[in-house]
């Protein structure tokens, strides 16, 4: 597929050059003298930028990872959509000189967002980025809960997308990265959510 324009983000005064991730030579050569490179694509686009930033000397790269720990997934990942193949290249790069890290920041809180991430442009390769795809669908007034047999309580680490983009601009600043930043984020069962979810809405607990 030939490069796309990207109307919406030129719109908002950012530069943008389109890509070909199918070809290397435009890779490297959009990547030429760029020190840090931020991922937010999967798949075998991110490992041709991955090959293509070692290549042309970028310093560091932050892979498409902003979600929860890498290390507590499980061996066999339906949810995987080529980041343990991004990280084992990175580790492969690290030894070359190029530094990575990995932003670990649970879910976002833009996930309820009217319109969902998609709103905000976020998290299209999840295919999880409409409204109401996620838990709550706030304008049905309904929920979806996972349940399991032991009764033990689920719980998610939430964070704004906003404060994460904050928090990575501030981690530029640092002269050396560790493997991963650890993003503070609440902790929330989710049943309490849910709970939360309506009370904003004005509804009884039963409303869900």
């Amino acid at each position: 597929m030939p490069p796309q324009p990207s109307p919406a983000l030129s719109a908002r005064g950012w530069q943008v050059l389109s890509v070909d991730y199918n070809n290397q030579s435009d890779v490297r050569y959009k990547l030429v003298g760029v020190d840090t490179v931020i991922s937010t694509i999967s798949g075998q686009a991110q490992l041709s930028l991955i090959d293509a930033a070692a290549e042309v000397h970028v310093r560091r790269f932050v892979p498409s990872e902003f979600e929860g720990p890498p290390l507590q997934r499980p061996d066999i990942d339906p949810l995987d959509r080529g980041q343990k193949i991004a990280l084992s290249k990175l580790q492969e790069k690290q030894q070359l000189g190029m530094e990575y890290t990995v932003f670990t920041c649970g879910v976002f809180y833009e996930r309820f967002y009217p319109g969902g991430l998609a709103a905000l442009q976020l998290g299209a390769g999840t295919h999880i980025s409409g409204e109401g795809q996620y838990i709550l669908e706030m304008r049905r007034q309904t929920a979806s809960i996972p349940c399991y047999p032991s009764g033990d309580a689920v719980h998610i680490c939430m964070t704004s997308a906003e404060d994460v983009g904050r928090y990575i601009v501030a981690a530029l600043d640092l002269p050396h990265w560790p493997n991963e930043f650890l993003l503070a984020a609440e902790r929330m069962k989710i049943d309490d959510i849910v709970a939360a979810a309506e009370l904003v809405s004005g509804l009884s607990p039963t409303g869900f």
